[in-house]
């Protein structure tokens, strides 16, 4: 396999998604660097920008079948499905203890999970409020292009360039290294890390069975899902390891909180444990 071709297969499982953008330029801006550095997804949350008006077109060039293929969602977990890594940029540090990395860290682990045959998400947010908490905690990694202090954050569409530079970068290096393509190894489901919409799912259980335990903090209980997210976010969990806490938070809510919400067949719904082959160990 020549780099070319190589390198078009890990970028085609690079979407870029915009949150809340309102300025068309940006956006067409992002389409023309999205076709310089290889992806060609490209997600809108809630777009206040004509992302098909004259300016979006002008500023993306070749990038404008980027733009006609745009997809336009809502919320940000229906831009997230079926990716596993999604990797934030912010311009600032959170009111949390949760570290920003530099773009080339992040662009690293982009560049392995891409190896891995997974799909990786680089999230950006509103032009002038950034990514909300909300967003930022949706995604496992958050990345901050160090800037002077006395004007840290950059336009939405250069931040955006920077990003997608850096992880060109390194898939290059990659292959060019001679890191890819990796050795093929067949993994079963239950192998197969767990989806962004898949932890998603869980969270919203895991929130539930939390509240009506009141194990939550009333005034604000999104502190504590916080570190539990981040802690899910780095386990590395697997198809298998997500379905058994969704229904490790399931069989908590109904029989303990919930007694009579308990419906006959729950047990069923319990994963079974995939058998570990003799090859495995």
């Amino acid at each position: 396999m020549n780099e070319l071709s190589a390198s078009a297969q890990l970028f085609d499982r690079v979407r870029v998604v915009l949150c809340r953008p309102q300025i068309a330029g940006n956006v067409g801006a992002i389409a023309r660097s999205m076709i310089n550095f290889g992806p060609r997804e490209l997600y809108l949350v809630r777009p206040k920008a004509p992302h098909l008006s004259h300016e979006a077109r002008h500023r993306a060039r070749a990038g404008e079948p980027i733009l006609e293929s745009a997809v336009k969602v809502q919320e940000l977990p229906e831009a997230l499905a079926g990716c596993v890594l999604a990797i934030g940029s912010t311009a600032r540090e959170r009111a949390t203890d949760r570290a920003n990395i530099r773009p080339r860290q992040a662009a690293e682990a982009a560049a392995e999970a891409l190896g891995r045959g997974e799909r990786v998400a680089l999230v950006f947010g509103h032009e002038t409020s950034g990514m909300s908490n909300l967003e930022l905690d949706q995604c496992q990694i958050a990345a901050t292009i160090p800037t002077c202090p006395d004007m840290p954050s950059l336009n939405l569409a250069m931040a955006a360039t920077v990003m997608l530079y850096e992880v060109h970068q390194a898939v290059m290096d990659r292959i060019g290294g001679g890191a890819w393509p990796p050795v093929a190894r067949e993994k079963k489901k239950a192998d197969l890390p767990a989806t962004l919409e898949q932890l998603e799912g869980m969270y919203g259980q895991m929130r539930e069975c939390l509240w009506n335990g009141k194990f939550l903090n009333p005034q604000n209980p999104d502190i504590t899902l916080r570190y539990l997210r981040r802690f899910f976010a780095h386990s590395g969990a697997t198809d298998f390891e997500v379905r058994l806490w969704r229904a490790i938070w399931r069989r908590l809510n109904n029989t303990y909180l919930h007694p009579k919400s308990r419906r006959a067949g729950n047990d069923s719904q319990i994963p079974v444990a995939p058998r570990q082959d003799a090859a495995h160990h």
